[in-house]
């Protein structure tokens, strides 16, 4: 439960999930959606969408981030609290650099 508390989305631009509902490890991905849906209030411009297909294909989940890069999670291979630390390491570095632009735009410049 600390990693679910130390997570936040502020570094997220958009998180897309796709999974077939009859596969055995989409569960996996489906428990990691939950968690990030859940997350969601920490950034309400984070983009969430995801994909049920009934075609026996693997379950993934693609992250863009506010840097641009993009993380490929793959859910056959990965537990969500696997995601999660994945997720936290990426992410982590890039949260300082987010943190000072909204507070630069949060400020008021005086006029003279």
């Amino acid at each position: 439960m600390s990693l679910l508390r130390k997570t936040n989305l502020r570094s997220a631009l958009s998180f897309h999930f796709s999974f077939c509902p009859y596969d055995k490890y989409s569960t996996r991905i489906r428990e990691f959606l939950r968690v990030i849906s859940a997350l969601k209030r920490t950034n309400k411009k984070c983009v969430v969408t995801y994909d049920i297909l009934h075609d026996g294909s693997k379950p993934y989940c693609n992250v863009k981030l506010v840097n641009g890069q993009s993380m490929h999670m793959d859910g056959l291979k990965l537990t969500p609290l696997e995601m999660l630390a994945a997720y936290n390491l990426v992410a982590r570095p890039i949260e300082p650099a987010v943190e000072t632009e909204l507070a630069t735009k949060g400020k008021k410049v005086k006029k003279k």
